[in-house]
């Protein structure tokens, strides 16, 4: 076997055979690292285990190698490629490996098979009980409440950690899937379909959601009771995804920013305003949202990499101010000053507002979102673009990442 590569920003590492030989893994005379010799066969758990060593070898001075191996592969961190035997000339899949294939032999025969180690996957905080805050056994739906801080299904290095495996877990479901999602960090009802008919229907509604909206603007002047969707031969009834978040302002020493933009969100919440932008889905994360796509990049080559991103605010709150001067015991905050200590924790300094002009002070609005088209990270990147980042994103907001 070989180290083909090695990903350091993720600690992710590549390992590939040799042409008909096992070997097991030592350095070599030009720096990279190979296995010696010792046969044809070998367990996939040798292999893995020789691989954290000399790849990783700062990585495991407080847990042993081999139970390292055993928690990446538990938590689904390991992936196996191969060919399938009866399809040789499709493309190798990707399956994670399980703990029976630890004590295995790995045939080195196929040089198409490549071993995939994620060495550091994030871990999220284990859950034990999940809040269940409906179900419909009869139509195939439960409804949970996904709490803050893990991810909604599984991830491409931690198979294990999220809603949808604890669902299964706690349950005896023969079927359980997500038709939507909530990011990582957010709290709220998560959908999980229970029967396929059921996840089919899901995605066909959040599909034609956009159009619905739509056809429903248009038929309230006529007072229109139902709205036909064309994929469908039967009324559907209107799908909505709200969301509440709090989102930060940074002031300026005149207060402008933060009147122009409160004032602003009134209108379009008055209004039903569309807040439109468009995502330039090929760019790095933080992803680009802009009010307009750049006339430079349009070209019919680059036209389909830019998604339009719509949303409309249902609900603009009082702001808030957050930053603001601290000291003395918690009896004796202000409720400014216990709000600004709730989100930025206790002993995180806060900048006094006593120059305006080199530390302006913040304010924080709650705001109310209905989606109209379903973006990754869609909220996140429009209320960034705004100037209202949301409290604690760590990627779109740059400052505190608490």
């Amino acid at each position: 076997f070989r180290v083909v590569g090695m990903d350091s920003p993720t600690g992710t590492i590549f390992v590939r055979p040799n042409k008909a030989v096992g070997h097991m893994l030592e350095p070599s005379e030009e720096g990279s690292s190979t296995l010696s010799s010792i046969g044809n066969v070998l367990t996939l758990f040798v292999v893995l285990e020789r691989v954290l060593a000399v790849a990783l070898p700062r990585e495991h001075e407080t847990t042993s190698v081999q139970a390292t191996v055993q928690e990446l592969c538990r938590i689904g961190a390991i992936w196996i490629s191969a060919r399938d035997k009866r399809h040789p000339q499709n493309p190798p899949k990707w399956n994670r490996a399980t703990e029976l294939q630890l004590q295995q032999e790995v045939m080195v025969e196929d040089d198409a098979a490549i071993i995939r180690i994620h060495s550091r996957p994030p871990r999220f905080p284990s859950f034990s009980k999940l809040q269940v805050v409906s179900k419909n056994d009869i139509h195939g739906f439960w409804v949970v409440n996904k709490p803050g801080g893990c991810p909604s299904h599984a991830t491409v290095d931690n198979g294990i950690e999220n809603v949808l495996a604890v669902v299964q877990q706690e349950s005896s479901l023969s079927y359980a899937t997500l038709p939507q999602r909530l990011d990582t960090e957010t709290t709220g009802l998560l959908l999980v379909a229970t029967r396929p008919s059921f996840a089919s229907y899901m995605c066909q509604l959040l599909a034609s959601k956009t159009k619905y909206s739509q056809q429903l603007e248009q038929s309230s002047s006529s007072n229109q009771q139902e709205v036909m969707v064309e994929s469908s031969s039967k009324p559907m009834k209107p799908i909505t995804k709200k969301y509440r978040c709090l989102v930060v302002v940074s002031d300026n020493e005149n207060n402008s920013n933060k009147k122009e933009l409160y004032h602003q969100l009134c209108r379009w919440r008055d209004s039903r305003h569309r807040v439109t932008h468009y995502l330039d889905a090929s760019s790095p994360a933080p992803k680009r949202f802009l009010d307009t796509i750049p006339d430079d990049e349009t070209p019919p080559s680059e036209a389909k990499k830019w998604q339009l991103c719509q949303l409309v605010v249902t609900s603009v709150s009082q702001p808030y101010t957050v930053c603001i001067s601290s000291g003395g015991s918690s009896s004796n905050y202000s409720s400014a000053e216990r709000l600004c200590k709730a989100l930025w924790g206790e002993n995180q300094p806060v900048v006094a507002v006593v120059d305006p002009k080199n530390h302006p002070p913040k304010y924080v609005l709650q705001l109310e979102i209905d989606f109209w088209t379903g973006r990754t990270h869609q909220i996140r990147g429009q209320l960034s673009a705004l100037g209202a980042p949301i409290v604690g994103d760590a990627l779109w907001w740059c400052g505190e990442s608490k």
